[in-house]
């Protein structure tokens, strides 16, 4: 029998790999420059997309893993191909540039901060402390460890434990 529970299907490889796999493909197909020619368009729909799977898709739901999250990995594919050939100053601007850069660590960070937070908590409150959290540890994170460690490696990293008094 197959298992269907939300676990599973959340945390299955057939069910997550589809993004990184369409991603990949059309990466290696040339997206980016089919998004430079149809910027509008993807723009409006991925965004369109994005911001009613936000509204309606809670994530509880075992029909969600049967279509929309496939939608959903499209649109953000869509958002991120126009961001990336976009000269636009809303998207050269520093601050999508740094989160650009803590992207990596936000989605690291996000999920620990989920499962620390009370479940009794609304869903907006709950969704305000994780993105603020996860942008300031990943921010911090970047700043204090991937950032130096990126610069002089290893060296110079040591293990400092104080005595036991």
């Amino acid at each position: 029998a197959l298992d269907w529970s939300i676990d599973r299907l959340y945390q299955g490889t057939d069910t997550r790999a589809f993004p990184f796999l369409l991603g990949g493909a059309l990466a290696s197909a040339g997206v980016p420059a089919l998004a430079r020619r149809t910027t509008g368009a993807l723009t409006v729909g991925s965004v369109a997309v994005l911001a009613a799977a936000t509204i309606w898709l809670d994530g509880s739901e075992r029909s969600i893993f049967l279509g929309p999250l496939q939608l959903v990995s499209i649109a953000g594919i869509g958002v991120v191909s126009v961001a990336a050939t976009s000269t636009s100053p809303l998207v050269c601007h520093a601050v999508p540039r740094a989160l650009g850069r803590w992207s990596y660590g936000i989605y690291l960070v996000h999920w620990p901060l989920v499962l620390a937070l009370p479940t009794d908590m609304s869903p907006w409150a709950r969704a305000v402390v994780v993105t603020v959290g996860s942008v300031a540890i990943a921010a911090a994170s970047r700043r204090l460890v991937e950032h130096p460690i990126r610069l002089s490696g290893l060296s110079g990293w040591r293990l400092r434990v104080a005595p036991i008094a």
